[in-house]
């Protein structure tokens, strides 16, 4: 039990490292290109069904509030420290900067955080926070899904509760946008509770492997060959749950390709594996890097997003190395004097 353990979570890092490395790719292609499309299909619901996969929603309002501090420091704590530095970055880049300057950019930033919407919104004339909102859709999904499992138990209506949600989120994304990014969120708590559903299912899951990756895959591909995809952050959901059910066949079959990698590959599981350990490093860098590689004049596309990934794959992995040689003895070392003094 124990391997099959580590083993599992081995796949869910190489699934979250080489899905990083994916958005940095997506988020360098032209709209509409084939490749964009298909990694928009899946992979962002991707990381909200894996985060499901291994949380343990909670079970009492006080297990609730412990986790959501948790998760505030977190996801919020990146949230608004990266939001800082990209108003620096950007006011020390400016031809000019000024005083008016930076106030601009202040409140520019500050409207954007309080919104969390991942474009520039034409609806309701909002400015667009950038792929950082993952990390607020990921902190409200998480809250509503410990909220929820709370409040339902395991009851049999959990899941319709949470379809619905979905369905009400996905209707108001059409006329109004939710401060927080709360109509987005709606989506993405049922995507993470697939993700709980997918691991109290695994075993049977698992024991019809391949039929269910042929499903997957048929229907899957059949939306990809109708130009349908989801897009989370654009509010995006052609088919309503049709995309969704897009998504998650498509999320499963990516898994299985990593799990395939774990399985064979020691090499490339070992640096998808540590991409995805710091996966949350990786969309940091990601974020900022728009800052400043989308100021270099060039015009090919393949050049600049072949820069792009490069330039953090290294810079990441620089960081990676130094925050385990720093912070990782202390951790053990907290570890070690707690089970001393349980003993």
């Amino acid at each position: 039990m124990g391997a099959s353990r580590r083993k599992r979570i081995e796949w869910i890092d190489v699934a979250k490292g080489l899905g990083i490395l994916l958005v940095i790719l997506g988020h360098s292609m032209e709209y509409e290109y084939w490749a964009r499309n298909l990694v928009f299909s899946f992979h962002m619901p991707l990381f909200f069904i894996l985060t499901g996969f291994t949380m343990k929603p909670a079970e009492d309002y006080s297990t609730f509030f412990v986790k959501l501090l948790k998760d505030a420091l977190y996801l919020l704590g990146p949230y608004v420290l990266a939001s800082v530095v990209a108003v620096v970055l950007t006011y020390f880049m400016a031809a000019e900067p000024s005083p008016e300057l930076l106030e601009r950019l202040i409140e520019h930033q500050r409207s954007a955080m309080f919104w969390g919407t991942g474009l520039s919104e034409s609806l309701q004339d909002l400015p667009s926070i950038g792929m950082i909102w993952f990390l607020l859709a990921m902190f409200t999904g998480k809250l509503f899904v410990n909220l929820f499992h709370v409040i339902f138990r395991n009851s049999a209506y959990e899941s319709a509760v949470f379809a619905m949600f979905a369905l009400v989120g996905m209707e108001i994304s059409k006329y109004w946008i939710l401060p927080f990014n709360f109509d987005i969120s709606m989506v993405c708590a049922f995507l993470i509770h697939l993700g709980v559903l997918y691991r109290q299912n695994e075993e049977i899951i698992e024991r019809r492997h391949v039929p269910v990756l042929i499903v997957s895959l048929v229907i899957w591909t059949y939306f990809l060959a109708q130009g349908i995809h989801i897009e989370i952050a654009g509010r995006t959901y052609p088919f309503m749950f049709g995309s969704v059910l897009e998504a998650v066949c498509g999320s499963y079959v990516f898994v299985c390709f990593c799990r395939a990698i774990t399985d064979s590959t020691q090499f490339l599981k070992t640096l998808l594996m540590m991409y995805g350990q710091d996966s949350l490093i990786i969309l940091l860098l990601h974020y900022e890097d728009f800052v400043i590689l989308d100021s270099i004049p060039l015009q090919d596309p393949i050049p600049k997003m072949t820069m792009r990934l490069l330039i953090i794959m290294v810079v990441g992995m620089v960081i990676i190395f130094i925050k385990r040689l720093v912070i990782y003895p202390f951790q053990r070392k907290r570890k070690k004097r707690r089970r001393q003094g349980r003993w």
